[in-house]
């Protein structure tokens, strides 16, 4: 599974701010946890207090921080420092783009404290001046991790001991065996073996889609950065892994409105026990 850092963008977006009353435009997202949200509060108050400047919170919804960043942006509005977790699929084009600061010669006395190769990630090149830079700060890591509720597992007659270690075999077995197994014991049919995000609305189903990818060897870039969307061998794996991943829905194997679902909606499935098992990314921030 997939390990990536988690960045602060648009640190001091180039583009004119326009008519704004606060010293300083802060966008962070509206967290799924109530008490980021108050540490957040809590870190903004005493900023005020110890410079004596306002600042101006903006919290967009974790599904709609891309799209209203980026109109701010067209708009000629951006905030002065953006966080979010799908922050980082706007960095890359806002650095070539030359609209975000370079923040390495102020961070300098502190980047020592951050693992080289999340400093990396955060590294990005500029088009105008064709040199990379660091335009983003990592504030945290996430990986790809799957949960199962061993206790429908158990009701169609399975244990973690049975899931197949196979690729292949391990998807087959949730839609093949568990889902039919576990309907029979519960006489319930709106339980599903796998809940996998299908939409274009969520960065979640981008996240699981290059775990298929990556199993098929078949992932965007190389480890050096380089886009290999060209290479025969690549594309035929991309092909195979989009058809894989897609198949279990085609097969009724998640549910059917995962094809509409953000960001949460594979959340909301499993607590509310219609799906056996997703996949979903854990966070840790500094």
């Amino acid at each position: 599974m997939r390990s990536r850092a988690v960045v602060l963008a648009g640190a001091l977006a180039l583009a004119p701010l326009g008519a704004q009353t606060a010293d300083l435009v802060v966008w962070w997202e509206d967290d799924f946890h109530q008490q980021e949200n108050e540490a957040v509060a809590e870190i903004i108050a005493a900023f005020e207090r110890d410079t004596g400047k306002q600042v101006e919170l903006v919290q967009p919804a974790v599904g709609d921080i891309i799209e209203q960043a980026q109109a701010a942006l067209e708009a000629g509005q951006p905030p002065d420092f953006l966080f979010g977790l799908a922050g980082d699929r706007l960095i890359p084009r806002w650095a070539y783009e030359d609209r975000l600061a370079d923040l390495e010669r102020g961070l300098h006395p502190v980047l020592d404290l951050f693992d080289a190769d999340a400093i990396e990630v955060a590294t990005s090149l500029n088009g105008k001046t064709g040199r990379r830079g660091l335009y983003a700060l990592p504030m945290g890591r996430y990986s790809n991790h799957l949960h199962v509720w061993a206790s429908l597992l158990e009701r169609a007659g399975f244990t973690l001991a049975d899931i197949p270690k196979e690729w292949s075999a391990f998807w087959s077995f949730w839609c093949d065996e568990v889902q039919p197994a576990v309907r029979r014991a519960t006489g319930r049919d709106d339980i599903w073996g796998v809940g996998l995000p299908m939409s274009v609305a969520g960065t979640d189903t981008e996240e699981e889609l290059f775990q298929f990818q990556l199993a098929y060897e078949a992932p965007w870039f190389t480890r050096d950065g380089r886009l290999q969307v060209e290479d025969p061998a690549v594309r035929a794996g991309m092909v195979k892994a989009l058809d894989s991943y897609t198949a279990i829905w085609r097969e009724g194997c998640t549910p059917p409105d995962s094809t509409t679902w953000t960001n949460v909606d594979n959340n909301k499935a499993f607590v509310g026990q219609t799906v056996v098992m997703t996949a979903n990314r854990l966070e840790g921030r500094r």
